[in-house]
């Protein structure tokens, strides 16, 4: 497991809590075949790639502001639950 805590979006320049998207690490290699932290390595995820993930669903071509106001509302959410900052 890695002690990382933000994970980053591609293009971005930005990252969401590592925790959110831990929680749908299957979901991540099922849709990229690699782990979280290779993905990480590569520069992360673009917004419509991360909102796939944390709907466990796959990856399906939406416009990226679309895809960043979803994410971040399921951010806030998982944030907001466990109590912690972004």
């Amino acid at each position: 497991m890695t002690t990382r805590d933000q994970f980053p979006i591609l293009r971005g320049n930005t990252a969401i809590p590592w925790f959110v998207v831990e929680a749908r690490r299957a979901q991540a290699y099922v849709n990229h075949g690699q782990s979280l932290e290779q993905l990480a390595d590569r520069g992360g995820l673009a917004w419509a790639e991360m909102l796939a993930v944390l709907e466990n669903r796959p990856w399906k071509q939406q416009p990226a502001d679309e895809a960043k106001r979803r994410v971040m509302v399921i951010v806030n959410r998982e944030v907001a639950r466990k109590g912690a900052s972004v």
